[in-house]
């Protein structure tokens, strides 16, 4: 059986875009996916006004790494805290799930994105 994403989660997400659920899932809506599992990934973080947005970048092809781009709530945060992982699905336009990326945050990862997340909130 395919995995697919709930449909209420698809319909909110657009061509090229990605957005959180679930806890800790991130679906991205991409034709693009990583071409090896074990890429080095580098983890950013920023704000948009008053939103949180944090950036993946996938380096599974050195001269053309992938960036996954999300922004986050506190639901988000408190669950990646405790499971210290982001479970990132690429997904076609119908929902099927392409590939699923596991990405591990450190402790300073989640440090920073605690600190962002109390920033204006």
């Amino acid at each position: 059986m395919r995995m697919t994403i709930p449909k209420e989660v698809l319909e909110r997400l657009e061509d090229g875009s990605c957005i959180c659920y679930d806890g800790a899932k991130v679906a991205c809506m991409s034709d693009d996916v990583p071409k090896r599992d074990n890429a080095p990934v580098q983890f950013e973080i920023d704000r948009e006004n008053r939103n949180v947005v944090v950036r993946h970048v996938i380096y599974d092809e050195e001269e053309s790494p992938l960036y996954v781009e999300y922004f986050i709530d506190k639901e988000f945060l408190d669950t990646v805290s405790s499971l210290r992982r982001v479970e990132i699905q690429f997904v076609s336009k119908e929902g099927e799930v392409r590939k699923t990326m596991v990405i591990h945050l450190s402790d300073e990862e989640i440090q920073l994105v605690k600190r962002e997340m109390r920033v204006g909130n």
